[in-house]
């Protein structure tokens, strides 16, 4: 009886403060970022950064995917994309350079991911990159150069597979 009574809180305290967790990080990210209330990812997802991020209408992002925007810089994601699990998306990356150089240690550059966009699983997108409305990057990629529309790409680094038909369905 007492074992009963003390699962039946211990269960209620657990689900009440996960779903206030889970609400407050939702909340947190629609109030700091330009997110539509219809995008879905979640409660392992990872958004962060001081740039300026906006992710349209009814966009998925999976489990454990992490999207970063730092300061100076912007992250657009157009609607109905579909990001998979574990996706690295990052407008920073380290400039091997900077100690010969005397540059500045990180590069910060612009990332714009069209609308209707499909990303596979474990696939990392660099900071400088577009990817254009309807196309395609395979699991696994690492996406260092800019995608066209209607264009599927794979790979590490990710190259051009195929041109989709815009005719076909």
């Amino acid at each position: 009886m007492i074992k009963t009574i003390f699962y039946e809180v211990f269960n209620f305290i657990y689900r009440v403060l996960i779903k206030s967790h889970k609400e407050c990080k939702r909340k947190g990210y629609l109030k700091k970022y330009d997110i539509e209330s219809s995008v879905n990812f979640w409660e392992t997802t990872t958004i962060t950064g001081h740039g300026t991020i906006s992710i349209g209408h009814k966009t998925y992002i999976g489990k454990n995917s992490f999207i970063s925007c730092q300061d100076g810089a912007t992250l657009e994601i157009g609607s109905n994309c579909r990001i998979s699990h574990n996706v690295h998306i990052r407008t920073s990356s380290y400039n091997v350079n900077s100690m010969l150089e005397n540059s500045p240690g990180t590069i910060n550059e612009n990332i714009h991911i069209g609308d209707n966009v499909w990303i596979g699983l474990n696939v990392y997108i660099k900071g400088g990159v577009s990817i254009g409305n309807g196309s395609v990057i395979g699991a696994n990629s690492v996406v260092l150069s800019n995608v066209g529309d209607g264009e599927i790409f794979a790979g590490n680094p990710a190259k051009l597979v195929k041109e989709l038909d815009p005719n076909e369905d």
